[in-house]
């Protein structure tokens, strides 16, 4: 909520401004705030949204951005006329009025609240966790995570993000004639990230981001060619991979990546690390088709490559994270071999009562290794049934303890 207020009364202010330093300061301050935004929202919906179609939701909320780009190009075309570049900065403390609905709806994720609450309990909060992030055992994660990050960015930013210049510059066409290839461009991120979001649940997380990297290494010599349909048409298509699509099953993958405690921290790093390399390719691309005369085609081409490469072999450098579940499990030297979170069935996420679990677990430790048997769960219809040998504890009392003590919901968690 923070980062969303911030963000458009920054733009707000913005649309006042008596001098070009004046503006840029607010500008700088809207970078600030809208890049927090990001992070936390990812993290927030990974950590709520239900593993079984995590990867497809990623795909919506990153794909959603290609929505907010033709919405903001209609407004331009509509109202820039009349209300000039100043109401258009006034326009954009718009979203400020969803704060009302963040801030009645939405909640804080089970997960995050019961990791919060061990960390206190076992005074062990962490304090610093962008230094956690470079730690043995994270830093690897960390820097692979950064690596393909980087490539997407640049990758992006060397066809996407040049692609109007090199038409307006190189072959002298009007700005009028952009329209059409970037409004479907924006329709294709949105479907491929989707898309792609889907095959990540379905397949692999890891291949539904190597795939299409590869896709786009032959398919970014379209800016090779001298015909203009074909030209259209492979930037059209670029969108489905490269131009953005094969970025849907970031916000799944990344969150994935990192524990509870980290999570926002490690993901906001590896973005907006990558953000700042790709913000670095375009100066570099115009330097050298103005420097050397040579045009925006080849410097493009070499740098939408390299993007993608990285992007390839960074990934593949990665670890899988398919049905990977975000629940924490305690560090208490308690939970030993029996008392475990673990997920049953496909509701393992759908608003599993962690600390009422955990509690309880640890609390009847003892009992359950006096029981000798392998594990007690809740079925369906919501009684205890026993999965294993039960010796010296009845029955009975078991179902008495599970029924009055936990508050698991039917087919949401086992004990073990």
């Amino acid at each position: 909520m923070i980062s969303i207020l911030g963000y458009s009364f920054c733009n707000f202010i913005g649309g006042f401004s008596p001098t070009f330093w004046f503006l840029l300061l607010f500008r700088a301050l809207l970078g600030f705030f809208m890049g927090a935004e990001w992070p936390a929202g990812a993290a927030l919906s990974m950590e709520t949204w239900p593993i079984r179609s995590r990867g497809f939701m990623s795909g919506v909320l990153q794909g959603s951005w290609g929505v907010g780009f033709l919405l903001s190009s209609g407004l331009y075309a509509l109202l820039y006329s009349y209300i000039g570049w100043r109401g258009m900065l006034w326009l954009g403390v718009l979203p400020a009025l969803s704060v009302f609905y963040v801030r009645k709806f939405v909640k804080e994720p089970p997960i995050w609240a019961e990791n919060r609450r061990r960390q206190r309990v076992e005074q062990r909060e962490m304090k610093v966790p962008l230094i956690a992030i470079f730690k043995r055992g994270m830093l690897s994660n960390t820097l692979t995570a950064s690596w393909f990050m980087a490539g997407g960015f640049v990758l992006y930013y060397s066809v996407q993000g040049l692609f109007p210049t090199h038409l307006q510059k190189d072959l002298g066409l009007s700005p009028a004639l952009l329209a059409t290839p970037i409004i479907l461009a924006n329709i294709v991120v949105l479907l491929a990230a989707g898309f792609w979001g889907w095959f990540a649940d379905r397949y692999s997380r890891r291949m539904s981001l190597i795939l299409p990297g590869l896709i786009t290494i032959p398919l970014t010599f379209y800016l090779l060619t001298g015909n203009l349909v074909l030209m259209f048409a492979g930037y059209v298509l670029m969108g489905a991979v490269g131009g953005g699509g094969m970025g849907g099953p970031i916000p799944a993958y990344l969150n994935e990546r990192f524990p509870t405690e980290i999570r926002a921290t490690a993901t906001a790093f590896v973005y907006h690390q990558g953000a700042i390399f790709g913000g670095i390719a375009p100066p570099i691309i115009t330097f050298f088709a103005s420097h050397y005369n040579i045009g925006f085609v080849y410097p493009m081409l070499i740098g939408s490559l390299i993007g993608a490469l990285s992007w390839v072999l960074g990934v593949a450098f990665s670890p899988e994270t398919k049905g990977k579940s975000s629940s924490p499990i305690s560090s208490s030297p308690d939970r030993g071999r029996v008392c475990r979170l673990v997920p049953a069935g496909d509701a393992a996420e759908d608003g599993i009562r962690l600390r009422a679990v955990t509690a309880w677990c640890t609390r009847r430790h003892a009992s359950f290794r006096k029981m000798r048997g392998r594990s007690y769960r809740r079925s369906r219809k919501g009684r205890a049934v026993s999965t294993g040998p039960v010796r010296n504890v009845a029955r009975g009392r078991v179902q008495n303890r599970l029924a009055q003590r936990s508050a698991i919901k039917p087919g949401e968690a086992s004990c073990r």
